[in-house]
């Protein structure tokens, strides 16, 4: 059967008439929205700024809507309302995440104020005291400037706490969201210039909506902090000269390794050794004032995992991220507590095995 939407030799795309016959072909109605909708869904293999995912889920889309004849306005409205969700999801995820860690910094931005206005009073007192006193004037303005050089050590201690705290995530330590996002930027520019090899892990605790019902957001808190520093532990052993190592609380209960260098060809063993770590790890739950009231419990995480591929037209971040998280929503499925990792070659999901 003769496909509407390949385009022979002796009738090329730029002419109209050719387009709109393999539109009529296709049973699509004499409107524009519809007609301007899928040729431009035709041409989505193309487009750099969207992940492939995204570019077969438009493509799905119209493919449906072809076979189904449907050409309502219903269907139009559900077509766009489904599209824009899948490529707008990654950055209203992204802003959510955002919007947290401001929160975070407003509070601790607000915290270090209390304490200048403090110093900024014993300032005035200095200052106000120097005067009344009178002497030397040489003496006077030496201790008014070393007043004064106190404070300002003191406030560009906070500006670098401030640099520091922006990149860190408050509970567990980690890099935050926006660390990531510029190690990424940086890492995809060192591998698309120089190839440096990418890897990316990305992993997510089992259950843990579940335990945190269960045991109270406490003790949530306590899980996330120990995988954290599980992940951040062994993260660091593939760190030296030639491998620059992320691990960073990419939101939630979701958590990222990212490795720029030769130690990305690992990045398999890397989430492995993760995932054996957490699992093995003997997790005590302990009261208020710290007695011991349950133990043994067990945590485990699943694993997604993937490595920069060059078959990819463009938005790389975006498409190492699909792709790990759906090794990862593939290591779930089969049964959770293990890692998968994505084969671009035959564009499949397998476990890795442990």
């Amino acid at each position: 059967m003769k496909n509407p939407f390949v385009c022979h030799r002796e009738c090329a795309w730029s002419k109209n008439g050719c387009v709109n016959k393999m539109l009529d072909d296709a049973g699509v109605p004499n409107d524009p929205r519809w007609r301007s909708l899928i040729l431009y869904f035709r041409a989505i293999a193309d487009y750099p700024h969207l992940t492939d995912s995204q570019k077969s889920k438009a493509q799905r889309l119209i493919a449906e809507t072809l076979a189904g004849k449907d050409f309502s306005d219903k269907r139009l409205a559900a077509v766009l309302k489904e599209y824009y969700g899948s490529i707008t999801e990654s950055y209203t995820n992204s802003i959510e995440e955002l919007l947290r860690e401001a929160a975070g910094m407003v509070k601790n931005f607000k915290e270090l104020l209390v304490k200048r206005c403090g110093d900024l009073s014993v300032l005035e007192e200095t200052t106000v005291l120097a005067v009344e006193e009178g002497g030397d004037e040489d003496s006077m303005i030496t201790r008014l400037r070393g007043a004064f050089g106190e404070l300002r050590t003191v406030m560009e201690s906070d500006i670098h706490r401030l640099d520091s705290l922006a990149m860190k995530d408050a509970l567990t330590g980690l890099g935050n969201r926006r660390s990531f996002d510029d190690f990424m930027q940086r890492s995809v520019l060192s591998w698309l210039e120089n190839q440096i090899p990418l890897g990316l892990a990305i992993f997510d605790i089992d259950y843990f909506k579940k335990f945190n019902d269960t045991h109270g957001h406490r003790i949530g808190d306590q899980v996330l902090i120990v995988v954290g520093k599980q992940l951040s532990r062994i993260a660091e052993k593939y760190r030296d000269a030639s491998n620059n190592v992320l691990s960073a609380r990419y939101g939630g209960e979701e958590f990222v390794v990212a490795v720029s260098g030769s130690g990305a060809m690992y990045i398999n063993e890397v989430a492995e050794e993760i995932r054996r770590a957490i699992r093995g790890y003997n997790f005590l739950i302990r009261d208020t004032e710290g007695n011991v009231v349950e133990r043994g419990l067990q945590i485990t995480v699943s694993g997604g995992v993937c490595t920069a591929w060059s078959g990819w037209k463009g938005a790389f971040i975006e498409n190492m991220v699909d792709s790990a998280d759906k090794a990862l929503y593939y290591a779930k499925e089969k049964g959770r507590d293990r890692c998968a990792v994505f084969s671009p070659l035959d564009r499949a999901y397998k476990l890795i095995e442990g």
